[in-house]
């Protein structure tokens, strides 16, 4: 990607990136925002507020080569709308990226339980086994976690 910035604009280029995407549901997200500047030849400094919505995901200052990023697990099921805000600074004045949507993704998963001996004879030894499988909408990572069976 090649960003050619303004010459003498005090209008910073916003861009902001998204990895994974799509993204499992409680997958971490990694968001950064690039700000470039082009008056003369600074770059810019402060912070980038990145929000899904309305609500504030996280708050990063720039380094050094106008970069920041957050990490977040928090995002909902579906497409999210994201952006990210750079607060200004001395130079460039504050603005707003575009918009990134974000795929999270839950899988529908399910339980095959089973039995043996089958059929059981009273007070006998029956070992119980349950697998779990993802169904939907296909592959999707292995589900993780314990199980406990009960009776009635």
């Amino acid at each position: 990607m090649t960003v050619i910035p303004r010459p003498n604009s005090k209008s910073p280029i916003i861009i902001l990136r998204s990895h994974p995407n799509p993204s499992d549901y409680g997958q971490s997200v990694t968001f950064t925002a690039i700000v470039f500047g082009g008056f003369k030849n600074t770059i810019p400094t402060g912070t980038v507020t990145f929000k899904n919505g309305t609500v504030v995901l996280g708050t990063g200052k720039l380094d050094k080569s106008g970069f920041t990023s957050i990490k977040t697990s928090v995002l909902p099921v579906g497409k999210d709308t994201i952006t990210a805000t750079y607060s200004g600074d001395s130079v460039y004045t504050g603005g707003t990226s575009f918009r990134a949507v974000v795929e999270l993704v839950q899988y529908g998963t399910t339980i095959t339980l089973n039995s043996k001996p089958n059929p059981s004879t009273l007070g006998g030894a029956v070992l119980f086994t349950a697998q779990v499988s993802v169904t939907s909408p296909g592959t999707g990572p292995l589900p993780g976690g314990g199980g406990t069976f009960y009776i009635g």
